[in-house]
């Protein structure tokens, strides 16, 4: 069992704990997604590689503590493309789950919400027998329902991710690794739309 499987356990655990303590306070969300990526720097040379969006799809759930404010469970699957600059391509699934705060806002025929959340991020190939690695992440959000029922609602979401690189960051690795990528935090934009179940 990897650590993000491990940190999904914790956060479901926790979930689950507030949902029964404020079942009247309960939104689920689910999203289509478009990610916007900044390029991967090389540790072995000056060279940077390209990272395409190919799909990806994100759930939220969200417990609310007051009017104003809101704990949150998020979850996102992203399928990306790396560039190689050598006619090589990698395909990885890009797997986040984080716990968030949020400050909440009512109107009448909308709501409002923007928070932060921290987590682990999981790559994991898909072109390539190799094994996958964890890294800490966090993030920022807002993002605004338009009701559409008392129960359900059009939601709109944007997230900056922040993914923090560790010192050996290799990519693909099975026996040896294609590539090393420096240590950064590599950053990458969450644009998403969907529907709100409110219970």
């Amino acid at each position: 069992m990897n650590l993000h499987h491990i940190c999904l356990l914790i956060v479901l655990a926790f979930a689950t704990t507030s949902f029964q303590s404020s079942a009247d306070n309960f939104e689920v969300s689910y999203f289509i997604s478009q990610g916007l990526y900044t390029p991967w720097e090389s540790n072995q040379s000056s060279e940077s590689y390209d990272i395409a969006h190919e799909g990806g799809n994100a759930f939220s759930i969200q417990m609310s503590t007051s009017d104003e404010r809101a704990w949150e469970l998020y979850a996102s699957d992203f399928q990306v493309e790396l560039d190689l600059n050598n006619g090589q391509n990698l395909f990885f699934d890009l797997t986040t789950t984080q716990l968030g705060a949020l400050k909440l806002s009512h109107g009448k025929s909308f709501s409002e919400y923007y928070g932060a959340g921290i987590g682990v991020t999981h790559f994991s190939p898909r072109s390539f027998d190799g094994s996958g690695k964890d890294d800490l992440s966090f993030a920022f959000f807002s993002g605004v329902r338009f009701n559409v029922t008392e129960n359900i609602a059009f939601s709109l979401d944007g997230r900056m991710q922040f993914v923090i690189l560790d010192s050996v960051t290799n990519i693909a690795c099975s026996g040896g690794c294609l590539i090393q990528i420096k240590s950064d935090v590599w950053s990458h934009l969450q644009l998403q739309a969907g529907l709100t179940f409110r219970f």
